[in-house]
């Protein structure tokens, strides 16, 4: 891959004098308006850290709350692939390409005829743009409409494993522990796992060793 990409690009869309705006105009909804948070255990941090919790559809977080936590953000995080290589630095001035997802539909590859996407369908996606040096990550290309329902971003999830090596993102109700287990392989665990009836840390998963 290009290392001048990795770089950034220094197209802007703002100016820093906007950016600035928008950030004040930010600070101040959260700081007057306030924020809708569901999570319990968040309500609970956010109170303890000094944010008004007393409607938790208009939490209010105070604005020296929101540069307190910008300054203590890393200034990058590096990301790995499946084999412990370096992948992405998310940090400023970094752009990186990767695909879009969810598709309900798409034109079979063999056939050439447009149907509804299928798990099959998500792995073959994934394999393909493993294989392309200009995509930096890969997303559930498809929907599988073949697994039962309310767990199909599980199977995305696992035919994706089973079929990349880059960065990999999705699963977005559940977790992905890449931490140590016996087999020392990916496990899943979140909302789905059960009732899709699949395991991919079993032993026909390839082993996770991003950091």
């Amino acid at each position: 891959m290009d290392i001048s990409r990795r770089k950034g690009s220094k197209h802007r869309i703002l100016s820093q004098e906007q950016i600035q705006i928008v950030h004040e105009s930010t600070l101040e909804l959260l700081e007057r308006t306030g924020v809708q948070v569901q999570c319990t255990e968040a309500l609970e941090v956010l109170k303890q850290s000094g944010c008004d919790v007393s409607n938790p559809r208009q939490v209010k977080i105070p604005r020296k709350l929101v540069a307190k936590a910008i300054e203590a953000a890393p200034k990058s995080i590096q990301v790995y692939d499946r084999d412990g290589n370096p992948a992405l630095a998310l940090q400023e001035d970094t752009c990186y390409y990767g695909t879009g997802s969810d598709c309900t539909h798409h034109i079979d590859l063999f056939s050439g005829k447009r149907r509804t996407t299928t798990k099959e369908d998500v792995g073959n996606l994934a394999r393909f743009c493993d294989a392309l040096p200009n995509i930096d990550f890969v997303m559930s290309m498809g929907i599988a409409y073949d697994t039962p329902r309310g767990t199909s971003f599980v199977h995305q999830y696992e035919a994706m494993l089973q079929h990349l090596v880059r960065i990999g993102r999705g699963l977005e109700a559940g977790v992905l522990d890449s931490g140590p287990r016996n087999d020392q392989r990916g496990y899943y665990s979140g909302p789905g796992v059960a009732e899709a009836g699949i395991h991919p840390g079993g032993p026909n998963a390839p082993p996770v060793r991003g950091q």
